[in-house]
């Protein structure tokens, strides 16, 4: 498939992700970047951290991490069901971290067929 066409689907998938930020997070991010290669597509997305956030980062360190870890896991169930449903991807696996200090996440999705 061409450029054109990943140039789309990137998009789409850009749209994707930043609808379920918002259903998530009520926020969006600042930038989302995709790439596509045979069976993976790598986002890198820059998001805006919950005000709210920073005070538990500072006083309970531990429980803004489990925090997180359970947003994750709601994200990547949303990220599948959303591209499954849009997109008809067949996808294997949905991998994400994200760092608080840079705000950076790191999305990896694993599909049965390339693209």
């Amino acid at each position: 498939m061409g450029g054109e066409y990943f140039g789309d689907i990137k998009q789409d998938i850009i749209r994707c992700y930043n609808q379920i930020n918002q259903k998530l997070f009520n926020v969006g991010t600042k930038w989302v970047k995709v790439e596509i290669s045979g069976c993976y597509i790598f986002i890198v997305a820059k998001h805006r951290r919950a005000a709210g956030n920073a005070v538990i980062d500072r006083k309970v360190p531990f429980l803004s991490r489990m925090v997180d870890v359970v947003l994750l896991d709601e994200f990547k169930e949303n990220i599948r069901t959303e591209l499954s449903r849009q997109f008809n991807f067949d996808i294997q696996s949905v991998l994400k971290d994200y760092d608080p200090h840079t705000e950076l996440a790191g999305t990896l999705i694993v599909l049965n067929k390339p693209l």
